[in-house]
């Protein structure tokens, strides 16, 4: 190859390792593209695009000639980037790289053609360069040529990012051989892991104080509206004569909002039984967007709003084989509903359904009267639609009928429906033993939802209890403050208080809050949801206090937007004490461009996994527990800045109790439309992890396995999970970030195998058929790879793991640890054992199932 050196004098790159160096040594490994990310495409190490160039797209091509890896940018506005830390000692770096460059047709400004540039950055992430000093280059090449550039180190940087890329109009520009040398300055002789983990934790330091949650002022309240279903006689809303219906009092109120006249509706103890209240700002008009509405019952569990109505007269019917069962006029026809996530919705037809069914206040079990064929993903498929029945109307699968259930096979204490003509639009039923028809109090849901506030803000919900709305799955939540999916994806209301609150057994999720700056939740419960508990997006400046929520996800296998609380695009939140028990899905999940959250004194137990950390950057957890969860405890996948501090993780997880997956992911930048808030990151990647004064244990799985999902799932008795796992991604990355980004500081750690510690996993190309392999190491290569600091390997000596007793025995050293010392409450833990007892997590699953056809996978 022939070689033409051309001298420059300011360039690019970013540091990989920073050993003790001899002069021109080589500092970029990752320069050499020999190591693709197996599921992007794209160098390990490297990421697709500057978070700062929106403009930027991934646009290039790895290749190799002979034993020469290089990338390839033939589109414009293409480019790929790095980043790393730089060593204190370092004055001068000096980038050299390979270029060569056909076809090159500039754009109008001179920077409009292929180049490199080298940035440098300070603690806080502010730039400390020009732009204007990025190399250029200009010309087409008949070869490769050698690029080199002295480049000084501004004062104060910490990190440096190099960028490769083309804004010209067309033409190909290959990028070989990147290098990095120090050629000014000293090393402090630190290998690159120490200098990562020196590094102090952004979000470990912040002012939690700037954290205020809901700034309402209800003294400014002028109209009190009086509700009293047990009034003798309709009145005007007055102390004296209060309305008999939450309908009256919230249509006066919309008239006052409109005039800008602060309302509260003051509701008295009772059972309502009403709902699908909409409550439009843009409708109203007026003032009512920006005027504050407090809805409040008498007390604390003193006023419940139901989406049930009590059914009675119901048809006795015997079979031919002598069953016996029950059957009522079913008009309403709720049908199925797939879910708006495309592949990855819920597979079952029954996951689609959203009846609900109570005898004296006991749920009854839903059985699938007509049974379908479900392919997920067809478009151009036809539904097996009829009338009255909406199905797939987002063209998110087809069902294809299959035929009926014979009446006399139903379960004792469940039901169904059928909502074919042909099949006679009923609802039928088998009472449990001793349950009289004529004497029970039998509900059925009717209502979709109960409340939705949207496109307005100043609003305060309190002492109310929603229960029993028949919703579906990703279209409504019993109360919605927002819109359930904001299509805008702003911020467009401010101000919103939920109090006292509790929502049990309603079959979507069950509160929902979107696109919201101000936002308190406090003493609020969302237990039992059939795919849900809590949903929150698009929020900024949110304090939960004291929140639970148990039991949900009984309906689906968890799902993309389900879980015991799933929180999309959130910065600046405290979560403290929050509870999540029992749930079918995660129970605290931060999902896609989360940041500067503190989560204090949280309990999760017997979840599918307890927490999970998702394409977001800054979290805080500490003082808290995650016990026995079925998958993982916690769950961290693209997610950077993670500091667990005095938290406890332990029990027998199917994969491990700290699971990883390796990659970067870009996310739209969506816009937060408050003056002031900074504009989220686009681009998250697998990085920083600190672990202080934790204590985590693993156990063997138990000999009565559990299940663990909708579908009767369970996991091998007497397997012995890992305590540190890569769940899914690069093996490169992953290998990367133990070695260099995480830190481990007085961690007691135990498991009953050796070699607990994942370091990396590969992956066959047939995946699914042949499972990955797992690279692991016991704990003293552990504390080797990470530096560790004060951690030890003990086992803990738990009083009684078998009823959540996980106080240690007071001879043992993790007693005397900073670590909580915790035990179930016998209420907690007798709600749990019945729950499970109950088996809600094992739903109908006769219909048949065509898996997704989009990407031509099969399984799931």
């Amino acid at each position: 190859m022939q070689i033409v050196r051309t001298a420059l004098t300011g360039l690019l790159l970013t540091l990989g390792c920073a050993f003790t160096l001899p002069a021109a040594e080589n500092v970029l490994p990752e320069g050499q593209f020999s190591s693709h990310d197996q599921d992007q495409g794209r160098p390990a190490g490297w990421a697709a695009a500057d978070p700062e160039q929106a403009w930027m797209r991934d646009r290039f091509t790895v290749m190799a000639e002979g034993d020469t890896s290089f990338v390839r940018i033939a589109e414009p506005h293409g480019q790929i980037m790095v980043e790393r830390i730089l060593d204190k000692g370092w004055q001068e770096l000096t980038l050299r790289l390979q270029s060569r460059r056909a076809d090159i047709v500039p754009g109008d400004k001179p920077w409009q053609v292929p180049g490199a540039e080298l940035a440098f950055f300070d603690a806080a992430g502010k730039p400390l360069d020009d732009w204007k000093r990025s190399i250029w280059l200009p010309t087409n090449t008949t070869g490769w040529e050698v690029v080199e550039r002295a480049y000084a180190v501004p004062a104060g940087a910490q990190t440096v990012r190099c960028t490769l890329g083309s804004k010209a109009k067309s033409g190909s520009a290959d990028f070989a051989d990147v290098q990095v040398v120090v050629t000014g300055g000293t090393s402090t002789g630190r290998s690159a892991r120490a200098l990562q983990r020196d590094l102090p934790s952004r979000v470990a330091s912040l002012d939690w104080s700037r954290v205020t949650g809901a700034q309402i002022n209800e003294s400014q309240v002028q109209a009190v509206l009086h509700v009293d279903q047990a009034a003798v006689a309709e009145g005007d809303g007055s102390a004296a004569t209060p309305f008999r219906s939450i309908t009256a009092g919230i249509e006066r109120a919309k008239q006052l909002l409109k005039d800008g006249v602060p309302t509260k509706i003051s509701i008295a103890a009772g059972l309502y039984r009403e709902g699908e209240w909409v409550i439009r700002g843009d409708d109203i008009g007026g003032k009512a967007k920006q005027t504050l509405l407090v809805i409040e019952g008498a007390a604390p569990g003193a006023v419940t709003i139901t989406g049930t109505d009590q059914f009675s007269d119901w048809r006795k019917v015997s079979g031919a084989d002598g069953a016996v069962w029950y059957e009522h006029d079913w008009p309403h026809d709720f049908g199925f509903n797939p879910g708006g996530w495309k592949q990855h919705n819920p597979k079952q037809p029954y996951e689609h359904r959203s009846e609900l069914m109570f005898v004296d206040g006991v749920p009854q079990r839903q059985v699938l009267m007509e049974l379908y064929r479900f392919k997920a993903v067809d478009p151009d498929g036809v539904t097996d639609a009829f009338p009255g029945v909406p199905q797939n109307v987002g063209k998110y699968g087809t069902y294809t009928y299959l035929g009926a259930t014979d009446p006399a096979q139903l379960p004792a204490g469940s039901f169904g429906v059928f909502e074919r003509p042909e099949n006679g639009d009923k609802l039928v039923w088998k009472p449990a033993p001793g349950v009289d028809p004529a004497t029970a109090s039998v509900e059925v849901a009717v209502r979709r939802y109960h409340l939705w506030v949207h496109r307005k803000g100043e609003v305060v919900l309190r002492n109310l209890d929603f229960r029993a709305a028949a919703g579906r799955i990703e279209a409504h939540a019993a109360v919605m403050l927002g819109h359930w999916y904001q299509p805008r994806k702003t911020i467009v209301n401010r101000n919103a208080l939920v109090e006292n609150c509790r929502f049990i057994h309603n079959n979507s999720n069950q509160l929902s809050i979107r696109s919201f700056s101000n936002v308190t939740v406090r003493k609020v419960e969302a237990n039992y949801g059939g795919y849900g508990g809590i949903s929150m997006g698009t929020i900024h400046n949110v304090l939960w206090e004291d929140t639970r929520a148990a039991f949900n996800n009984w309906r689906v296998d968890g799902g993309w937007s389900s879980g015991g609380v799933k929180i999309h695009r959130t910065t600046d939140m405290i979560t403290r004490r929050h509870t999540a028990i029992g749930n079918n899905g995660t129970g605290l999940w931060y999902d896609v461009a989360c940041g500067d959250v503190l989560v204090e004194e949280m309990l999760g137990v017997d979840n599918k996994m307890s927490f999970d950390w998702e394409i977001s950057n800054g979290v805080l957890v500490r003082d808290s527990v995650f016990v026995d969860d079925h998958k993982t405890a916690a769950a961290i996948v693209s997610g950077e800045d993670v500091v667990f501090e005095r938290c406890l993780m332990a029990g027998s997880p199917a994969i491990g109790l700290l699971t990883f997956q390796a990659g970067d992911r870009e996310v739209d930048s969506w816009n937060f439309a408050v003056a002031g808030l900074d504009r989220l990151p686009r681009s998250y990647k697998l990085d920083r992890l600190e672990l202080r004064d934790c204590a985590i244990v693993s156990w063997d799985q138990p000999s009565d396995s559990r299940g663990t999902n909708s579908h009767n799932g369970v996991y091998d008795a007497g397997w012995s999970p890992y305590v540190f796992y890569q769940g899914h991604g690069n093996p490169d990355w992953f290998e990367t970030y133990v070695n260099q980004g995480v830190k481990d500081v007085g961690t007691l750690w135990y498991a009953s195998r050796d070699d607990a510690f994942g370091i990396r996993k590969s992956y066959y190309d047939n995946w699914r058929s042949k499972p990955p392999v797992c690279a692991t190491v016991d704990y003293a290569n552990w504390s080797q790879r990470v530096a560790a600091e004060g951690s030890r390997w003990l086992a803990p000596h738990f009083i009684d793991p078998a009823k959540y007793d996980l106080r240690s025995e007071p001879d043992c050293p993790l007693a005397q640890a900073k670590t909580p010392q915790w035990q179930l409450s016998a209420s907690a833990l007798a709600e749990l054992r019945a729950y499970r007892a109950a088996g809600w997590h094992a739903s109908d699953v006769r219909s048949e199932v065509d898996d997704v056809i989009v990407t031509g996978e099969t399984g799931r």
